[in-house]
């Protein structure tokens, strides 16, 4: 047997030891040495979509030196925001991005804090496509869920008497139309899971009719007017508003208005990706609040006619008086007239708008044909000097009804009634619509006809 001495196996542990600390010491100085590498990426597919300020996280393998906005490349181009806290440079999207697109961020000149040597951070992602949702109402009474490509549909709720519906998470919040005892008319609320199909009841204070129902993207808070069943002189609620955070509970609370009491609505809306409200009052007040905070202020932005919508980023509101409508910025309160832009040198009747924050708006207008003596009705892409069509109904013979932006800013679903001679109410006590009625869905880059769908309330 061959006996080997402690000293000589201690001087061949310390060689070895010293041999691979120096390796590990020359692969870090190697690594070093070329620079900054990406090891892995993080954004979200959906939400990046859906809401602005969402963040694509690129995590390099060394504390990085500050990245100038010179420095990064997007495209499709995509306005953005960028910083690095130790290893992990974010690019901040301003706005939401485009649906089902290739999007590649490239930053060059990418340094440690140690050296100048420097490198190229890459990264490629394909952003998610809407699952769409509306309602086909017909025989029974169905909310669909669908996509822009193709022409499957799911069924998701199928009662009679569908009213209304909107999405909350994964929730969708029906309305049942129905009558009470007395044969007034009353509402029920479901909550449906998109997960399981569960159905659970959400208990109203009493006999009532809900309308203006409406959902935060910010939040799991529902909204809604309440009209007390029966006599309005006699009932207990007209028109007020009442929030629900379904994601604390399944409490029905009234927000309060200037005075502290109960604050009634004929129409409001939550601001995109907010908490707040905006809503107008029966006398033609338009107020701002937070759905979210107890005994929230309540800020006035004036007196209108009419309260339109709200743009995707929040920004302005669309309101209207006697002389048309009014783009209201929220930051300033600064207002701005919307007239309609001369269309093929005529100048055209101006009817419902929603101005955009560049400036620009959607808008309904009617311009009378001398040769046939109607009007022709277009909506409209309008940015203060010129227009461009994104929809005329065929020969003329349709009605264009409400419209609304997908939360990017990418397509405008429009309501159409194709011939308005042929036109029947479905006689819904509230929120009635035409039995004909469809929807299209439009590109607002190219003007294209990307689907349509029969039935209505399109959410995406």
């Amino acid at each position: 047997m061959i006996r080997i001495s402690s000293d000589r196996f201690t001087r061949a542990s310390v060689a070895t030891i010293a041999i691979l600390a120096v390796l590990c010491g020359a692969f870090v100085v190697l690594n070093f040495v070329h620079g900054p590498k990406l090891e892995s990426a993080q954004v979200d597919l959906a939400r990046v979509v859906a809401a602005p300020a969402q963040q694509l996280r690129l995590f390099a393998n060394q504390p990085l030196a500050e990245v100038e906005p010179a420095q990064v490349t997007i495209e499709p181009a995509a306005a953005f925001t960028v910083s690095v806290s130790a290893e992990v440079v974010a690019v901040q999207f301003t706005g939401p991005l485009e649906y089902n697109t290739d999007y590649r961020v490239t930053i060059d000149g990418v340094t440690n804090t140690f050296d100048d040597q420097a490198s190229t951070l890459d990264y490629g992602f394909r952003t998610g496509a809407p699952r769409l949702y509306y309602l086909d109402r017909g025989a029974t009474d169905q909310v669909v869920s669908t996509s822009l490509a193709g022409t499957g549909r799911t069924v998701v709720f199928e009662s009679p008497g569908i009213q209304d519906f909107v999405r909350v998470g994964e929730l969708l919040v029906v309305v049942l139309t129905g009558e009470n005892d007395a044969g007034d008319p009353v509402s029920s609320l479901r909550l449906v899971s998109l997960t399981d199909g569960g159905v659970e009841t959400l208990y109203l204070p009493g006999d009532a009719t809900v309308d203006e129902l409406h959902a935060t993207d910010a939040a799991s808070i529902l909204g809604f007017t309440l009209t007390t069943a029966g006599d309005p002189l006699d009932g207990e609620y007209d028109h007020t508003l009442f929030t629900v955070d379904l994601a604390a509970g399944r409490s029905v609370l009234p927000l309060a208005g200037l005075d502290g009491s109960p604050l009634e609505a004929t129409r409001w809306l939550f601001v995109p990706g907010t908490t707040t409200v905006v809503a107008q009052t029966p006398d033609d007040s338009v107020v701002m609040l937070d759905a979210s905070v107890a005994d929230a202020a309540v800020t006035p932005l004036g007196q209108f006619e009419t309260l339109a919508g709200v743009s995707p980023d929040g920004s302005v509101l669309t309101v209207t008086d006697r002389y048309g409508p009014i783009a209201l910025d929220l930051a300033t309160t600064g207002q701005t007239r919307l007239p309609p832009s001369h269309f093929e040198g005529a100048a055209p009747y101006g009817g419902d708008a929603l101005a955009l924050p560049d400036g620009s708006r959607l808008q309904h207008i009617a311009v009378f044909d001398d040769e046939t003596g109607r009007f022709a009705a277009y909506l409209v892409l309008d940015d203060g000097e010129s227009s461009r069509v994104l929809y005329r109904t065929v020969d003329d013979e349709g009605e264009i009804g409400h419209f609304s932006l997908s939360p990017n800013g990418q397509f405008v679903a429009i309501e159409v009634v194709p011939d308005v001679s042929a036109r029947q109410s479905d006689g819904y006590p509230v929120n009635a619509r035409a039995t004909t009625v469809t929807t299209v869905i439009v590109n607002v880059a190219t003007g294209a006809l990307v689907r349509s769908l029969d039935g209505f309330a399109l959410a995406f």
